[in-house]
């Protein structure tokens, strides 16, 4: 696309249309640029660093496509940046931490991606709410915001309700030690899996989970209820929380 070599350009809108490959490098050319949307069309492939060098952008969106691969570390050298939307993609890996560097960042969005790790706790990231960041692979940690002050702002927030028994089975609630049979086996693995997520945002930042300790903790619900196989029981396989 031979706009990429337009070095005055201020505002690239291509929206909502069928353009499909991937970004190339000579985007980092359009150093005027304030306003970059591409979302909604068919752009596959990583995100260029070359993005980085992009210092008067303020806009940047490339929701709805088909990107890959993770967030280049020079995005944080974008300063001017207000709005970043990369949602809906199949972006994976860390968030970088360069992004905490980014003192402008009022809208950040990296929902539904394949996402791990901790979300960045510094600067700007303080601002965010949990629907910048649902819908990934193994999220984390902060933001610091009220939603995630424990898990009750959490339940409230993504489900509009205020109490856990509204959201997971009360049948669920039983002694450790009571036996089950194996139609109980499912059931109390989701339990159990919800119970670390929620442990992910506790209310102290020091009391939530690492990201090993969510392994750990994982292994051994994997652990517990494979065992059962050949003993009357379910072997457990496959859980979707989806």
């Amino acid at each position: 696309m031979s706009f990429w070599k337009l070095k005055d350009l201020m505002i690239l809108d291509l929206a909502s249309n069928s353009f499909n490959g991937s970004l190339p490098r000579e985007i980092g050319h359009l150093k005027a640029a304030i306003i970059i949307d591409l979302s909604g069309n068919h752009i596959s492939g990583s995100i260029p660093n070359t993005l980085g060098a992009l210092q008067n952008l303020q806009n940047l969106s490339i929701t709805n496509n088909q990107l890959e691969g993770s967030l280049p570390e020079s995005l944080g050298n974008m300063l001017s940046l207000i709005s970043l939307n990369l949602s809906h993609n199949y972006l994976s890996g860390l968030i970088p931490k360069s992004l905490e560097t980014i003192r402008s960042l009022q809208v950040f969005d990296v929902s539904s991606n394949r996402l791990i790790g901790e979300i960045p706790s510094g600067e700007c990231f303080r601002n965010f709410t949990g629907k910048s960041f649902i819908n990934n692979v193994a999220l984390c940690g902060d933001p610091h915001s009220d939603f995630y002050l424990g898990y009750r702002y959490f339940v409230m927030h993504l489900f509009g309700v205020s109490k856990k028994e509204q959201v997971i089975d009360p049948k669920l609630f039983r002694e450790e030690d009571e036996r089950f049979n194996s139609h109980e086996l499912i059931p109390r693995c989701v339990l159990m899996i919800m119970e670390v997520a929620l442990n992910c945002v506790r209310e102290s930042p020091k009391e939530r989970l690492t990201i090993s300790e969510i392994v750990d903790s994982l292994k051994k619900i994997e652990r517990r209820y494979t065992s059962f196989h050949g003993q009357g029981g379910t072997q457990l396989k496959y859980v979707d929380l989806g």
